[in-house]
């Protein structure tokens, strides 16, 4: 992550925060990386809440930094990496990733990835429509927006940049209000976990509702009903990492393969919703089409 995804150079501000002590180990690893290129490294460990704050009330403690490394067992809050991505930092976002995860996933071949995903996001990018269907029972179609693709290379070098650990992930913000069908959520629902039997989630123009009764469908429930735009379908991804696994967490968002919706905030991805909530619920085994093109079929990537 210090040498490849970030290129950090002799002189350089290094900032390593986490939300938890549990990543205490891999802050120290980042921090003596970082030294052994001739940086200058801050460890911080601080609650999410803590750092939001004092980053309003001290300002001057948390500017000047070139690259951020930022750990956090949530979706990290973008309103932290802003000012400093405005000011020409560069930032990796490493999220719900536990040790072991981390030592299979990232040492990759970030350049080679890099150019499947950038070959992948012009076709999402010059496409209209998008279809999904598994032999599961999903059966999904939605309109695409000529909104830019989010490609999650994991490489963050030049000023501004704002990168993803697992990298391997593709997405876009379809157009709100044009996604219709059944999802048959069987993979990972982030903030729930792996379900132990498929999820149903009825989708009406954008809006989505939970149709079973499971212990985990009610948790998906409870969730998009978070606040007003809590249900609407926000986000489309797929995965293109050989190397993750089903984890039950973010990961498997990266299996190749894979796809997933999310719910809610989009302001990420470019989209109109503005939500507290961004929840993400993985499918396996599906066939993705756009236009006229298959890009997935039955679980594998096929472009």
């Amino acid at each position: 992550m210090v040498t490849t995804c970030t290129a950090v150079k002799p002189s350089e501000r290094v900032l390593i925060y986490s939300d938890t002590e549990e990543n205490s180990s891999i802050q120290a690893a980042l921090r003596d990386a970082s030294e052994r290129q001739g940086a200058a490294s801050t460890c911080l460990t601080c609650s999410e809440l803590e750092i939001l704050e004092a980053a309003s009330r001290i300002k001057d403690k948390f500017s000047g930094f070139d690259v951020i490394f930022a750990f956090c067992r949530g979706p990290f809050a973008y309103s932290f990496f802003s000012p400093h991505l405005r000011a020409g930092a560069r930032a990796i976002s490493i999220s719900r990733l536990s040790l072991d995860s981390l030592l299979r996933i990232v040492p990759m071949d970030y350049e080679l990835a890099s150019l499947e995903l950038q070959k992948l996001g012009k076709i999402f990018e010059g496409s209209g429509k998008l279809q999904i269907s598994s032999m599961a029972g999903t059966s999904i179609q939605m309109k695409l927006a000529n909104r830019s693709a989010i490609l999650a290379t994991g490489i963050a070098r030049e000023p501004g940049e704002l990168q993803f650990i697992p990298a391997g992930v593709l997405a876009v913000a379809p157009l709100e209000t044009s996604c219709n069908g059944l999802a048959v959520i069987d993979g990972t629902i982030l903030g729930v976990g792996r379900v132990s039997r498929p999820v149903h989630v009825l989708i009406e123009d954008g809006i989505s509702r939970v149709i079973d009764s499971s212990t985990e469908a009610e948790r998906l429930s409870l969730l998009l009903k978070s606040d007003k735009m809590g249900s609407v379908v926000g986000e489309f991804g797929m995965g293109t990492n050989s190397l993750a696994q089903l984890v039950g967490g973010p990961e498997d968002e990266r299996f190749r393969g894979s796809v997933h919706l999310g719910f809610g905030e989009n302001a990420l991805f470019g989209g109109n919703i503005r939500s507290a909530v961004h929840v993400d619920a993985t499918m396996l085994g599906t066939t993705l089409r756009l236009d006229d093109t298959v890009v997935v079929a039955s679980g594998k990537v096929v472009l």
